[in-house]
């Protein structure tokens, strides 16, 4: 048994209005074209669904069992119209976010507070991460986007759309401060504070020193931006940081960033989602208006 959902809007209009003529009014149809729509529905149920009583139609016991069942149709079908639209005007949905540590304390709630100004009615979460869980939850589908450095790896698609400097930090009476073009072989001797393994700060840092075949050895391992901060301040080391997580810092006198050769070192924030894989409305518009500079 087959049949449209417009046989079914054509038949629940004739039922209603009683009337052939009136329903093609209501539906901007001709006649002809009224009848043609029914005569289809009853020959694809193989029972009569009206009769002729002298001037009307009446319902046949058919007809009655289908009009119960097609007032249901068509407002489940309307349901599911407004349901589509507004998932695709972003009136509905989810987002959900993942973002390593420094990118997703100092820089992410900023582009969700705006992204949530222009479509309050789209669930949104956060969570914070190193890259390696990050990945974890793209590749799951436990998250739909996540914002991070750059970590090539196969299955994600990576889009860059902001700079991000890697800044070597120090207390203010540390012996480097007020020195120039510190050379990165200096900081072999120094107590290097470092982000834990997974992390891409570490990451960068560890690639710098390769490149120029020297030894990493922290003398601290952190898992969070803030202490490093604390222990830095503290007068226990030196470490590298994103710039965007010491501003208060700078601010206020509390750290200050020292003159080593080879930095900044500048890396990319990237919005990074599977490979072939049509995200849903409500993420496609983040991550839109992120490449377009609105979520800001």
């Amino acid at each position: 048994m087959n049949f449209t959902l417009r046989q079914i809007e054509v038949f629940a209009a004739v039922a209603r209005l009683g009337s052939f003529s009136q329903a093609a009014q209501e539906l901007f149809l001709s006649q002809p074209a009224v009848s043609m729509q029914v005569k289809s529905l009853e020959r694809a149920i193989g029972l009569r669904l009206f009769v002729h009583a002298g001037k009307h139609i009446q319902l046949t016991d058919a007809g009655s069992e289908l009009n119960v069942r097609a007032t249901r149709i068509l407002r489940m079908s309307a349901e599911a119209s407004t349901a589509m639209a507004d998932l695709r005007e972003v009136r509905d949905g989810r987002l959900r976010v993942v973002a390593t540590t420094t990118v997703g304390i100092y820089l992410v709630p900023a582009l969700l507070g705006a992204y949530h100004q222009r479509h309050p009615e789209v669930a949104v979460s956060l969570e914070v991460a190193n890259w390696e869980r990050t990945s974890e939850r793209l590749f799951s589908g436990e998250a739909d986007v996540a914002v991070a450095g750059t970590h090539l790896q196969e299955g994600l698609k990576m889009e860059p759309f902001m700079d991000d400097e890697l800044v070597v930090i120090a207390a203010p009476d540390h012996g480097f401060a007020g020195r120039s073009h510190v050379a990165v072989e200096d900081l072999e001797k120094e107590h290097i504070l470092v982000r834990e393994t997974g992390s891409g700060t570490r990451a960068a840092l560890e690639h710098l020193f390769r490149e120029r075949g020297l030894e990493l050895r922290p003398a601290m391992d952190l898992s969070r931006n803030g202490a490093i901060k604390q222990v830095v301040k503290a007068g226990l080391g030196i470490a590298v940081i994103s710039r965007g997580a010491i501003s208060l810092e700078l601010s206020v006198g509390e750290l200050i960033v020292l003159d080593v050769a080879g930095f900044p070192i500048v890396r990319a924030w990237n919005i990074i989602t599977r490979d072939n894989h049509t995200p849903p409305p409500a993420v496609e518009a983040f991550c839109r208006e992120v490449r377009e500079g609105k979520a800001s």
